[in-house]
């Protein structure tokens, strides 16, 4: 095949998405999606303890950032704004795991972060100005503080959803058997320790954990349940990535032959495991 054939067909094959791109995309963006809203929530507790409409100028901002129509409006329906947050941060996801990734370069959270940028930029200019706040916030009375909140809870959302969809087996750097039970690994321990988080969040917000958000019992035992499975994602996630005693690299490892067990049994050859099938 002649070289720039050849480098056009490779072109071709790394723009595609890889072939568990949905299932990553469910999981990525679930968890990315909490963790960007448990950012929120902390958020909003950092302008209810800081805001003070008549102290400085930077409280003035917390305070306008912390209550105004908008959060109003998603506080009278809490319900409804997680479910279509989630969904958002869902559909979002799955456009990253079939367009953005496979045509991005670099590092997986760099990535992730690059792609966040386009609707960070959208939300600025498209919805803020929809929900009442105006053309970059500013008719909220914050300052920059819509701006910079904006970006950086997009920033958070991105960062775990590239870091966390290219935790799946299909995605390792050589494909090897190894790094694809890593991985997997990985991403096993990042469901558990978001469901555990979550329902320990549930728990303590019931029974012993002072209140994080203003809003009502309801809205303290989300908010918990939001910040448990974010950190229960995260810890569970490096500690799966971790933990590689089991793994055993059996990628171009030779395995002797094994005695055998009668007269008739053939001798089983050498094997290179692994060598043949890498071809990247």
């Amino acid at each position: 095949m002649p070289p720039t054939h050849r480098t056009r067909l490779q072109s071709s094959q790394s723009a595609l998405p890889r072939p568990d791109w949905a299932s990553g995309a469910v999981l990525s963006g679930f968890v990315a999606t909490v963790a960007g809203s448990a950012i929120f929530t902390l958020a909003y507790g950092l302008s209810e303890a800081v805001g003070n409409t008549n102290g400085t100028m930077v409280a003035r901002w917390f305070a306008a950032l912390g209550q105004n129509d908008m959060t109003r409006m998603a506080g009278d329906h809490l319900m409804l704004a997680v479910s279509l947050n989630l969904l958002l941060g869902l559909v979002l996801a799955f456009a990253y795991g079939r367009f953005a990734e496979p045509m991005l370069t670099g590092p997986a959270w760099r990535k992730g972060v690059v792609f966040a940028l386009v609707p960070w930029l959208v939300s600025i200019s498209v919805f803020l100005p929809l929900w009442g706040g105006g053309l970059f916030g500013t008719s909220l009375g914050a300052g920059p503080l819509p701006i910079l909140g904006n970006l950086a809870l997009h920033i958070v959302y991105g960062l775990v959803l590239g870091s966390v969809y290219a935790l799946s087996p299909a995605s390792g750097a050589d494909d090897s058997a190894t790094d694809r039970a890593i991985a997997a690994a990985a991403q096993r321990a990042t469901a558990f320790g978001l469901t555990g988080g979550i329902a320990l969040g549930v728990v303590l917000a019931a029974t012993v954990a002072p209140t994080l958000v203003t809003g009502g019992r309801d809205a303290n035992i989300l908010a918990w349940a939001l910040l448990g499975g974010a950190l229960g994602a995260a810890f569970d996630s490096v500690l799966g990535l971790a933990d590689r005693g089991d793994v055993v690299d059996t990628s171009d490892t030779l395995i002797p032959a094994t005695a055998p067990i009668s007269i008739a049994d053939p001798v089983h050859p050498v094997v290179n495991v692994g060598a043949a099938h890498r071809t990247r």
